[in-house]
């Protein structure tokens, strides 16, 4: 029972971590099933087995991918379930890959309660960024989503394996059929979100023939989904160029002497961002990417949240407060992409933000069109590639190398 506690209390930790999605980009290797094999190998005294175990777990999940967010199985849960149950009865192995068949179901769910989760801290949030209260954004886009999320994860491993592998399986098979039709279509619904709500934020009729032409390029041109990224990410420089060179032409006919009411709401104040205030925007960035993804907003309000030092040095003291808030709003807007590829596309939102500080060229207004128009154009083709990249080859060479690195540990050891 003892060695059971601690392998119950090994797992339920790993994936709670994983559950809050915390630091992401360093959760997917560190919460591979041959790395959750070898923590509970360790907990039990056997990590030649825990990590034979995971590697056969991971081979099952080498095609998966989550394209949009939707994830189709989760390999964490049945890895953190599965494995210290076959351990501690003795299961064989094809036994102990069945048993994680359903618990891998059960985690897709898991996944939609999740997004769930964080839809009821998004109103809040936002009233909190509207009075630019950062501790409030911070309390609501990070801290109760991490805490319930990371507690939701280790109770249900921690349970699941103190209560062994018939409660598991009588609780999977008992789930009603009108809950699993439901969660299974709130989950396959998320794209068709994304890219409605997409369509909302770009508010401009002018680029609906864009939208239409990427549709039937796919649909009926037999295009791939790398080839249309990269279609699109040459499209969306080309218009971005485009406009800042008319921007520029415009700011050129402007006179230098001509002041008035306007221009006084436009007076900049902001100060210029150092390289630490960049590679501290970056790290809050990984760490809060994923962790207040909701169905409304799904990555919104982790940009605003990155933002924060940097805004706050844009515009400090009380008397900036307000354009503070103007800020921390419209970089809590919708936004979805992949996390590693797509931090370019939030980098050069603050780079937007930094010079709408430092010249006040632009009305609060503009602004949000402008800044939250490039990251409409630019998160979904960044996103086609990194889920096709990063989903399909980067993080298959992340578990290659941790059961490398775990093999040649445990040989070394004389374990292996």
């Amino acid at each position: 029972m003892r060695l059971m506690f601690q392998a119950a209390l090994v797992t339920g930790l790993f994936y709670g971590w994983y559950a809050s999605a915390a630091m992401y980009g360093f959760w997917q290797p560190w919460c591979s099933p041959p790395v959750i094999g070898l923590g509970v190998g360790l907990a039990l005294g056997d990590p030649a087995t825990g990590v034979l175990l995971g590697g056969m777990l991971q081979a099952i999940y080498l095609g998966m991918i989550a394209p949009g967010g939707n994830t189709p199985s989760e390999p964490q849960l049945a890895a953190s379930v599965a494995i210290p149950i076959a351990m501690a009865t003795g299961m064989d192995f094809n036994t102990a890959v069945a048993l994680a068949v359903p618990v891998d179901i059960l985690g897709a769910f898991v996944t939609v309660l999740r997004y769930i989760i964080d839809g009821f801290f998004v109103e809040p949030a936002d009233n909190y960024a509207a009075k630019a209260d950062t501790r409030g954004l911070w309390r609501c886009a990070f801290l109760w989503p991490f805490i319930i999320k990371f507690v939701l994860g280790f109770l249900i491993v921690f349970c699941a394996v103190m209560l062994g592998t018939d409660a598991v399986q009588a609780f999977v098979s008992n789930i009603p059929e009108w809950l699993q039709h439901g969660l299974s279509v709130a989950g396959g619904i998320l794209p068709a979100i994304g890219f409605a709500l997409m369509v909302l934020i770009i508010d401009r009729t002018e680029y609906i023939p864009l939208f239409l032409i990427g549709y039937f390029m796919v649909q009926y041109g037999g295009l791939s989904v790398m080839a249309c990224a990269i279609f699109a990410v040459c499209a969306a420089l080309f218009i971005t160029f485009f406009r800042m060179d008319i921007v520029a032409q415009a700011r050129e006919g402007i006179a230098d002497d001509e002041e008035d009411e306007e221009e006084e709401d436009k007076e900049p104040v902001g100060n210029t961002l150092d390289r630490g205030d960049v590679n501290r925007f970056i790290f809050r960035w990984l760490l809060y990417a994923e962790v207040p993804h909701s169905y409304q907003r799904m990555q919104g309000l982790a940009v605003s949240l990155a933002m924060v030092p940097a805004l706050k040095k844009m515009y400090p003291g009380e008397e900036n407060k307000d354009k503070l808030a103007a800020a921390l709003v419209r970089e809590s807007m919708y936004f979805n992409t992949e996390a590693l590829w797509g931090a370019s596309v939030v980098g050069v939102a603050l780079a937007m933000e930094e010079e709408q500080a430092a010249t006040g060229a632009m009305s609060d207004q503009d602004a949000t069109a402008s800044i939250n128009g490039l990251k409409a154009g630019f998160m979904g083709p960044l996103a086609g590639i990194g889920d096709s990249i990063d989903w399909a080859t980067v993080i298959m060479l992340r578990f290659s190398l941790a059961i490398i690195g775990i093999a040649i540990v445990l040989a070394a050891a004389g374990i292996l």
